[in-house]
């Protein structure tokens, strides 16, 4: 998070709140596929935790909590009953699996030291890598 402006803070936030939403919207109609062993819930985990680890390296955490709080406002969306009387996401084991999961997700993602996502050294190891010789 080298010299961003707020602009680019806000704007980054507002992407990754956007991504979380529709991850978590579409995490809940995908996770059936496949039957008895749902495929589709392998599918939204890793795009989840592809979106948290995405969003973390942006901006640090200015990207990474709009992700998480969206994506847990997208699968609160679908729990809960519709105006026609239809339910989304059901109660059974890979409903929890889902929501627990990711949960568990956004806190690996958040743990992961900082370091990890630096993509600008800084200028001590710069200075230590000019003194290597070149192979």
């Amino acid at each position: 998070m080298k010299n961003e402006s707020t602009g680019d803070l806000v704007a980054s936030a507002a992407l990754s709140a956007a991504l979380g939403l529709v991850i978590g919207v579409a995490g809940a109609f995908v996770i059936r596929i496949g039957g008895s062993f749902p495929i589709g819930l392998a599918v939204a985990l890793i795009a989840f935790g592809a979106g948290a680890l995405l969003t973390r390296s942006l901006a640090g955490i200015w990207s990474f909590a709009p992700f998480v709080v969206a994506a847990a406002i997208g699968i609160a969306l679908t729990a809960f009953v519709a105006p026609g009387g239809d339910v989304i996401l059901l109660v059974d084991w890979v409903t929890v699996t889902w929501v627990l999961a990711s949960g568990v997700l956004a806190v690996i993602v958040a743990a992961l030291p900082r370091r990890w996502f630096n993509l600008w050294p800084s200028r001590l190891e710069q200075r230590e890598h000019e003194d290597l010789p070149d192979m």
